[in-house]
């Protein structure tokens, strides 16, 4: 299971050239998975009678600087309030997931398309991945669980998780089978070589770490609630998308060495 003929200096050449090349493309898509997003998370909270940030400005900030500090002081909200978390806590991510999976779906059939020297709109790449929106969806849903599930337990077992299932989605959009086979060949694929996709997946965790963290020290925190959400996510959807450039061109690259099955 060698892949020492992929040499990583081309490949984020590669990426970086792939990138410049198609960035109206790939910002049309961004921008277009973003609006969802930020469509979805105002729906979901436009009729809140009690707002979600006035019940976190209840709760004593420097006292949760943990994880269960966090659930502690929920669990000292009155039940009303605490639903109002929890119920704001599942349509947010399931507004995250949808756009997410908008996102990852379109940006993969136009990889594929451009790498087949077969280039298309962002309309039509939008339009080609609803076929394999529905798997995608079950497919995230899933490896997202899972590993945030390890990233309750700590940092590792989250990192390594996020590691062993990053190829899943390529292998669905791109093999088109099914949903627990792309994950079992995502696991052996990314354990055989994962000297080649750790140093991006914590690449892509630290810049959004930075940005967080940019965002909420800079002249930003003064903009609208929606601007700031468009900013964030869309600056983060941007990195994915070179995420996901890397990713695709090196399964392909190792599947052009060893085929999996």
């Amino acid at each position: 299971m060698s892949t020492s003929p992929i040499k990583v200096k081309i490949l984020y050449r590669d990426v970086i050239n792939f990138f410049y090349n198609q960035l109206s493309t790939i910002l049309l898509i961004v921008c277009f998975s973003t609006l969802i997003n930020i469509i979805l998370e105002y729906i979901f909270t436009l009729y809140q009678e009690n707002p979600l940030t006035t019940i976190l400005n209840n709760i004593d900030l420097k006292k949760t600087t943990t994880l269960f500090s966090v659930i502690n002081s929920i669990q000292q909200l009155p039940i009303e309030q605490q639903r109002i978390i929890f119920k704001t806590s599942i349509l947010t991510t399931f507004s995250y997931l949808i756009s997410n999976v908008i996102l990852i779906s379109s940006l993969l059939i136009m990889i594929r398309q451009f790498s087949n020297y077969n280039p298309i709109s962002a309309f039509q790449a939008i339009i080609l991945s609803i076929p394999k929106l529905s798997n995608l969806f079950v497919l995230i849903f899933f490896t997202t669980l899972i590993i945030q599930i390890g990233f309750l337990l700590a940092i590792l077992p989250g990192i390594i998780l996020t590691i062993t299932f990053c190829l899943a989605p390529i292998i669905l959009i791109n093999d088109n089978i099914g949903i627990v086979q792309s994950m079992y060949i995502s696991v052996k694929i990314a354990l055989a070589n994962i000297r080649l996709i750790t140093p991006a997946i914590l690449i892509w965790f630290i810049l959004k770490v930075i940005i967080l963290i940019s965002i909420k020290i800079t002249i930003l925190l003064s903009l609208p609630s929606l601007y700031k959400s468009f900013i964030f996510i869309g600056i983060n959807n941007i990195i994915l998308s070179l995420l996901l450039i890397y990713l695709y061109r090196l399964y392909i690259l190792i599947c052009s060495n060893i085929h999996y099955k």
